[in-house]
């Protein structure tokens, strides 16, 4: 197999953006193309982002070893373990999946403050389960980070996160010696 991966990351004025565009393919040779765009602000002392991504059948077994493509940031989308350890739920990256949102960061009373919302498509939009066809994994997500600083380079993240019928409660300790 073999794989090309391009990004850009810039400012125009106040405005940043990047993109990225990964073409690939598994190691079994299926096509596993990935891209997102993401733009970036800052207004009243709040970082907004707008980003959008989607990738084809999957990153797993992907030559170049590419399993960080990570759209938005969130706790709640991926399998590799975030702020919420091994439960994230919206599985991001491993089927042909879409997803788009808006995050804002700001800074509140010492702490740092990540909400999100977007939509979440999961292999496009077929069914998870083949015996239900309600099962399609289509829908809105909710996800909020607070960090607060511990001293020293350590900190503690709280998240809570929420897709379609699914809610994922997390709290991750990092500690500096």
């Amino acid at each position: 197999g073999k794989y090309t991966d391009i990004s850009i990351k810039g400012k125009v004025g106040a405005v940043g953006i990047a993109a990225e565009y990964f073409s690939g393919d598994r190691d079994d040779n299926i096509d596993a193309d990935a891209k997102v765009v993401h733009v970036w602000t800052k207004a009243n002392n709040i970082t907004w982002h707008a980003a959008y991504a989607t990738t084809d059948v999957g990153k797993a077994g992907l030559v170049g070893g590419n399993s960080k493509f990570s759209p938005l940031g969130v706790s709640i989308l991926g399998t590799a373990p975030g702020v919420n350890g091994k439960i994230a739920l919206g599985n991001f990256g491993n089927t042909e999946d879409t997803v788009y949102g808006i995050r804002a960061d700001a800074k509140i009373k010492g702490m740092g403050v990540q909400a999100t919302i977007g939509k979440l498509k999961l292999n496009d939009g077929v069914a998870l389960d083949p015996l239900d066809p309600n099962s399609v994994a289509d829908g809105s997500f909710l996800d909020l980070i607070v960090t607060r600083s511990l001293g020293k380079g350590s900190d503690i993240k709280f998240s809570a996160g929420r897709f379609e019928k699914a809610t994922s409660f997390g709290t991750k300790l990092s500690v500096k010696f």
